[in-house]
């Protein structure tokens, strides 16, 4: 269930060329995470966009090709949350290091809401 300060909402999309595109939402109380991925045609994990939004006006973005199992990053910068435009590394970036690190689902299988509920 999604609310204001947790849970995850996802959207998939399956184009005409048969990739799979998967949007996942993730709200929190201080910050948001959204990220999508693109699998090619087999599921395999081949590029993501990774953005995340703080409640203290700056947030990140990466995004690149996933090469060898890892994200092989073409932008990787911080951003005022209000213009866009690139600021220096906040200060509290530290105190929410894992926050900023995408999560990586090399193959769509392994994406959460497609696993089977467990008992």
């Amino acid at each position: 269930m999604l609310q204001n300060d947790g849970g995850e909402s996802a959207l998939l999309w399956k184009p005409g060329d048969r990739k799979t595109l998967v949007k996942i939402e993730e709200p929190g109380e201080d910050f948001n995470s959204y990220s999508t991925y693109c699998f090619s045609k087999n599921g395999v994990l081949i590029a993501i966009d990774f953005e995340l939004r703080t409640a203290w006006g700056w947030g990140y973005r990466m995004a690149g090709p996933i090469v060898a199992g890892a994200l092989v990053s073409k932008v990787s910068e911080f951003f005022d949350t209000r213009t866009g435009q690139v600021v220096p590394r906040p200060q509290e970036a530290d105190a929410i290091a894992e926050a900023l690190k995408p999560r990586l689902y090399l193959n769509r299988s392994k994406l959460p809401f497609l696993q089977p509920p467990r008992p």
